[in-house]
Protein backbone atom coordinates (compact mmCIF):
# COMPACT_ATOMS: atom_id res chain seq x y z
CA UNK A 1 0.00 0.00 0.00
CA UNK A 2 1.45 3.24 -1.05
CA UNK A 3 2.05 6.65 1.34
CA UNK A 4 -0.77 8.00 -0.87
CA UNK A 5 -3.34 5.52 -0.74
CA UNK A 6 -2.39 5.33 3.85
CA UNK A 7 -3.22 9.09 3.61
CA UNK A 8 -6.41 9.37 0.68
CA UNK A 9 -8.75 6.94 -0.58
CA UNK A 10 -7.20 6.76 -4.38
CA UNK A 11 -10.89 4.66 -4.94
CA UNK A 12 -13.11 7.39 -3.04
CA UNK A 13 -11.22 10.15 -5.24
CA UNK A 14 -11.37 8.24 -8.53
CA UNK A 15 -15.05 7.60 -7.89
CA UNK A 16 -15.93 10.92 -7.03
CA UNK A 17 -13.73 12.30 -10.28
CA UNK A 18 -16.36 9.68 -12.44
CA UNK A 19 -19.40 11.47 -10.83
CA UNK A 20 -17.99 14.87 -11.29
CA UNK A 21 -17.06 14.57 -14.47
CA UNK A 22 -20.43 12.80 -15.90
CA UNK A 23 -22.04 16.21 -14.08
CA UNK A 24 -19.75 18.71 -15.71
CA UNK A 25 -20.57 17.13 -19.11
CA UNK A 26 -24.71 16.90 -18.36
CA UNK A 27 -24.25 20.79 -17.51
CA UNK A 28 -21.73 21.89 -20.58
CA UNK A 29 -18.77 22.74 -19.12
CA UNK A 30 -15.84 20.82 -20.46
CA UNK A 31 -13.81 23.81 -20.59
CA UNK A 32 -11.03 24.51 -23.33
CA UNK A 33 -10.02 21.87 -25.32
CA UNK A 34 -6.40 23.44 -24.76
CA UNK A 35 -6.76 23.52 -20.82
CA UNK A 36 -3.91 21.53 -19.79
CA UNK A 37 -5.90 20.72 -16.56
CA UNK A 38 -9.56 19.77 -16.88
CA UNK A 39 -12.83 21.52 -14.83
CA UNK A 40 -13.45 17.82 -13.66
CA UNK A 41 -9.86 18.17 -12.27
CA UNK A 42 -10.14 20.62 -10.86
CA UNK A 43 -13.79 20.30 -9.23
CA UNK A 44 -12.28 17.02 -8.04
CA UNK A 45 -8.55 18.67 -6.05
CA UNK A 46 -11.27 21.19 -4.45
CA UNK A 47 -12.99 17.59 -3.32
CA UNK A 48 -9.88 16.42 -2.07
CA UNK A 49 -8.93 19.87 -0.25
CA UNK A 50 -12.02 20.20 1.67
CA UNK A 51 -12.49 16.32 1.83
CA UNK A 52 -8.33 15.70 3.80
CA UNK A 53 -7.01 19.45 4.30
CA UNK A 54 -9.66 21.51 5.70
CA UNK A 55 -9.83 23.55 2.24
CA UNK A 56 -6.38 24.05 2.06
CA UNK A 57 -5.77 24.53 -1.93
CA UNK A 58 -1.96 25.47 -1.49
CA UNK A 59 -1.65 22.78 1.39
CA UNK A 60 -3.65 20.25 -1.18
CA UNK A 61 -2.25 21.22 -4.62
CA UNK A 62 1.57 20.99 -2.64
CA UNK A 63 0.82 17.42 -1.07
CA UNK A 64 -0.55 16.32 -4.78
CA UNK A 65 2.82 17.26 -6.59
CA UNK A 66 4.81 16.02 -3.93
CA UNK A 67 3.52 12.39 -3.77
CA UNK A 68 1.35 11.29 -6.42
CA UNK A 69 1.61 12.32 -10.02
CA UNK A 70 -0.20 9.07 -11.72
CA UNK A 71 -3.91 11.13 -10.78
CA UNK A 72 -3.36 14.44 -11.88
CA UNK A 73 -0.43 14.86 -14.15
CA UNK A 74 -0.81 18.45 -15.35
CA UNK A 75 -1.11 20.34 -11.49
CA UNK A 76 -1.86 24.18 -12.11
CA UNK A 77 -0.12 26.66 -9.14
CA UNK A 78 -2.05 27.89 -6.56
CA UNK A 79 -3.46 31.10 -8.41
CA UNK A 80 -4.16 29.49 -11.30
CA UNK A 81 -6.31 27.27 -9.71
CA UNK A 82 -8.16 29.64 -7.80
CA UNK A 83 -9.12 31.45 -10.99
CA UNK A 84 -10.06 28.04 -12.47
CA UNK A 85 -12.67 27.50 -9.80
CA UNK A 86 -13.66 30.92 -9.02
CA UNK A 87 -15.27 30.54 -12.82
CA UNK A 88 -17.67 27.74 -10.90
CA UNK A 89 -19.19 30.34 -8.51
CA UNK A 90 -22.18 30.82 -9.95
CA UNK A 91 -22.87 27.46 -11.53
CA UNK A 92 -22.04 25.74 -7.40
CA UNK A 93 -25.36 25.50 -6.87
CA UNK A 94 -26.29 23.84 -9.89
CA UNK A 95 -24.00 21.67 -9.38
CA UNK A 96 -24.87 21.18 -5.83
CA UNK A 97 -28.33 20.16 -6.85
CA UNK A 98 -27.35 17.41 -9.54
CA UNK A 99 -25.67 15.83 -6.81
CA UNK A 100 -28.76 16.03 -4.57
CA UNK A 101 -30.92 14.55 -7.62
CA UNK A 102 -27.91 11.45 -7.42
CA UNK A 103 -28.82 10.85 -3.99
CA UNK A 104 -32.70 10.88 -4.14
CA UNK A 105 -32.32 7.92 -7.07
CA UNK A 106 -30.10 6.03 -4.80
CA UNK A 107 -32.11 6.22 -1.50
CA UNK A 108 -35.53 8.40 -0.57
CA UNK A 109 -36.07 9.85 3.14
CA UNK A 110 -39.13 10.63 4.86
CA UNK A 111 -37.36 12.10 7.77
CA UNK A 112 -35.38 15.86 7.46
CA UNK A 113 -33.47 17.74 10.14
CA UNK A 114 -32.68 21.73 9.94
CA UNK A 115 -30.26 23.72 11.90
CA UNK A 116 -27.98 26.56 11.19
CA UNK A 117 -24.19 27.28 12.42
CA UNK A 118 -21.93 30.26 12.23
CA UNK A 119 -18.83 30.89 10.00
CA UNK A 120 -17.18 33.51 11.68
CA UNK A 121 -15.50 35.97 9.21
CA UNK A 122 -12.87 37.08 11.61
CA UNK A 123 -12.39 37.13 15.51
CA UNK A 124 -14.51 39.96 16.94
CA UNK A 125 -11.72 41.82 18.45
CA UNK A 126 -10.03 42.65 14.34
CA UNK A 127 -13.65 43.68 13.32
CA UNK A 128 -12.39 47.09 13.31
CA UNK A 129 -9.80 45.77 11.21
CA UNK A 130 -11.26 43.34 8.96
CA UNK A 131 -11.12 43.21 5.29
CA UNK A 132 -13.08 40.69 4.02
CA UNK A 133 -16.88 41.83 4.95
CA UNK A 134 -18.04 45.15 6.59
CA UNK A 135 -21.37 46.39 8.11
CA UNK A 136 -23.59 45.86 10.88
CA UNK A 137 -25.22 43.41 8.80
CA UNK A 138 -22.20 40.98 9.44
CA UNK A 139 -22.79 40.72 13.80
CA UNK A 140 -24.40 37.87 14.73
CA UNK A 141 -25.58 36.29 17.95
CA UNK A 142 -24.99 32.38 18.85
CA UNK A 143 -27.90 32.18 21.69
CA UNK A 144 -26.67 28.66 22.92
CA UNK A 145 -23.56 29.67 24.03
CA UNK A 146 -24.43 33.36 24.59
CA UNK A 147 -21.86 34.86 22.08
CA UNK A 148 -21.69 37.13 19.53
CA UNK A 149 -20.11 36.57 16.38
CA UNK A 150 -19.13 38.55 12.81
CA UNK A 151 -19.67 36.34 9.76
CA UNK A 152 -22.49 34.27 8.35
CA UNK A 153 -24.83 31.98 8.99
CA UNK A 154 -25.24 28.89 7.15
CA UNK A 155 -28.57 26.92 7.09
CA UNK A 156 -29.28 23.22 6.42
CA UNK A 157 -31.48 20.48 5.83
CA UNK A 158 -30.35 17.01 5.32
CA UNK A 159 -32.15 13.89 5.34
CA UNK A 160 -31.75 10.74 8.22
CA UNK A 161 -28.52 9.60 6.02
CA UNK A 162 -26.93 12.92 7.13
CA UNK A 163 -26.68 14.18 3.18
CA UNK A 164 -27.55 17.67 2.72
CA UNK A 165 -30.45 18.33 0.31
CA UNK A 166 -30.52 22.30 0.92
CA UNK A 167 -28.39 25.44 2.64
CA UNK A 168 -29.34 29.03 2.62
CA UNK A 169 -26.39 31.48 3.71
CA UNK A 170 -27.18 34.71 4.81
CA UNK A 171 -25.57 37.10 7.12
CA UNK A 172 -25.26 36.81 10.77
CA UNK A 173 -27.56 39.30 11.67
CA UNK A 174 -30.91 37.43 10.43
CA UNK A 175 -32.99 35.07 12.78
CA UNK A 176 -33.30 31.53 11.73
CA UNK A 177 -36.77 32.00 10.27
CA UNK A 178 -35.45 35.09 8.40
CA UNK A 179 -32.67 33.40 7.09
CA UNK A 180 -34.72 30.72 6.00
CA UNK A 181 -37.09 32.15 4.24
CA UNK A 182 -35.93 31.53 0.91
CA UNK A 183 -35.01 28.28 0.87
CA UNK A 184 -37.15 26.43 -1.97
CA UNK A 185 -38.21 23.01 0.31
CA UNK A 186 -39.00 21.38 -3.31
CA UNK A 187 -37.83 17.88 -2.12
CA UNK A 188 -40.35 17.41 0.37
CA UNK A 189 -43.47 15.80 -0.37
CA UNK A 190 -46.18 14.45 1.39
CA UNK A 191 -45.38 12.53 4.58
CA UNK A 192 -42.35 13.74 4.63
CA UNK A 193 -41.38 15.43 9.08
CA UNK A 194 -39.06 18.17 9.53
CA UNK A 195 -37.78 17.88 12.89
CA UNK A 196 -36.61 21.93 13.47
CA UNK A 197 -35.09 23.77 16.55
CA UNK A 198 -37.37 25.79 18.67
CA UNK A 199 -35.90 29.01 17.05
CA UNK A 200 -37.91 27.51 13.92
CA UNK A 201 -41.50 27.87 15.50
CA UNK A 202 -43.20 29.56 13.30
CA UNK A 203 -47.40 28.76 13.26
CA UNK A 204 -48.28 30.24 10.08
CA UNK A 205 -45.55 28.24 8.61
CA UNK A 206 -46.65 25.17 10.25
CA UNK A 207 -49.75 24.95 9.08
CA UNK A 208 -49.09 25.98 4.79
CA UNK A 209 -46.94 22.99 5.56
CA UNK A 210 -49.16 20.84 6.90
CA UNK A 211 -51.78 21.42 3.80
CA UNK A 212 -49.38 20.06 1.58
CA UNK A 213 -49.30 16.84 4.08
CA UNK A 214 -45.61 17.85 5.47
CA UNK A 215 -45.38 17.55 9.36
CA UNK A 216 -42.91 20.54 10.79
CA UNK A 217 -42.02 19.94 14.04
CA UNK A 218 -39.96 22.65 15.97
CA UNK A 219 -38.59 21.75 19.28
CA UNK A 220 -41.47 23.24 21.98
CA UNK A 221 -41.28 24.54 25.33
CA UNK A 222 -43.51 23.04 28.03
CA UNK A 223 -46.62 25.71 28.15
CA UNK A 224 -46.54 26.53 24.60
CA UNK A 225 -49.57 25.96 22.71
CA UNK A 226 -48.54 23.14 20.19
CA UNK A 227 -46.37 21.05 23.06
CA UNK A 228 -47.12 17.09 22.77
CA UNK A 229 -45.42 16.01 25.75
CA UNK A 230 -42.03 15.42 27.02
CA UNK A 231 -41.44 11.93 25.53
CA UNK A 232 -42.07 13.35 21.64
CA UNK A 233 -40.24 16.20 22.62
CA UNK A 234 -37.22 14.24 24.12
CA UNK A 235 -37.40 12.18 20.99
CA UNK A 236 -37.21 15.66 18.72
CA UNK A 237 -33.92 16.67 20.38
CA UNK A 238 -32.15 12.42 20.19
CA UNK A 239 -33.08 12.63 17.08
CA UNK A 240 -31.89 16.68 15.64
CA UNK A 241 -28.27 14.77 16.97
CA UNK A 242 -27.62 13.97 13.24
CA UNK A 243 -28.05 17.69 11.96
CA UNK A 244 -25.71 18.83 14.78
CA UNK A 245 -23.34 16.05 14.02
CA UNK A 246 -23.61 17.40 10.04
CA UNK A 247 -22.79 20.96 11.26
CA UNK A 248 -19.58 19.49 13.24
CA UNK A 249 -18.17 18.03 10.05
CA UNK A 250 -19.29 20.70 7.39
CA UNK A 251 -16.51 22.96 10.06
CA UNK A 252 -13.72 20.37 9.41
CA UNK A 253 -14.51 20.73 5.98
CA UNK A 254 -13.87 24.47 6.26
CA UNK A 255 -11.15 24.60 8.00
CA UNK A 256 -10.09 26.52 11.16
CA UNK A 257 -9.75 29.38 9.74
CA UNK A 258 -11.02 30.06 6.24
CA UNK A 259 -8.15 31.58 3.87
CA UNK A 260 -10.07 34.20 1.50
CA UNK A 261 -9.49 37.53 0.42
CA UNK A 262 -12.67 38.13 -1.16
CA UNK A 263 -16.29 37.71 0.10
CA UNK A 264 -16.72 36.15 -3.07
CA UNK A 265 -14.21 33.74 -2.40
CA UNK A 266 -15.20 32.58 1.00
CA UNK A 267 -18.60 31.93 -0.22
CA UNK A 268 -17.05 30.04 -3.10
CA UNK A 269 -15.58 27.68 -0.05
CA UNK A 270 -18.31 27.35 1.90
CA UNK A 271 -20.42 26.09 -0.86
CA UNK A 272 -17.23 24.26 -2.21
CA UNK A 273 -17.41 22.53 1.19
CA UNK A 274 -20.88 21.18 1.33
CA UNK A 275 -20.89 20.05 -2.47
CA UNK A 276 -17.60 18.29 -1.02
CA UNK A 277 -19.07 17.04 1.81
CA UNK A 278 -22.47 15.55 -0.06
CA UNK A 279 -19.73 13.82 -2.75
CA UNK A 280 -18.29 11.87 0.28
CA UNK A 281 -21.68 10.81 1.50
CA UNK A 282 -22.86 9.64 -1.73
CA UNK A 283 -19.78 7.48 -1.95
CA UNK A 284 -20.75 6.22 1.28
CA UNK A 285 -24.06 5.26 0.42
CA UNK A 286 -23.81 3.86 -2.70
CA UNK A 287 -20.19 1.87 -1.60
Amino acid sequence: MTKFKQILDEDEILITFCIIDDITKAMGMQGDKQQKMSESEVLTVAFISHRYFGGNYQATLSFLKASNQSLFKNLLSKSRFTRRLHRWFGLLPSLFHLVSALKRKISLSSLYFIDSFPVSVCENIRIRRCRLAKGEQYRGYIASKRVYFYGLRVHIICDEEKFVHEFVIVDGRLHDLEGWANASLYYLSEGDKVIADSAYTRYDFEEEMRREGIEWEPIRRKGSRRYQGEEFEAWKRRARRVVETVGSVLRLYLGKRIQAVTLKGFLLKIMMAIISYNLHRLFCLAF
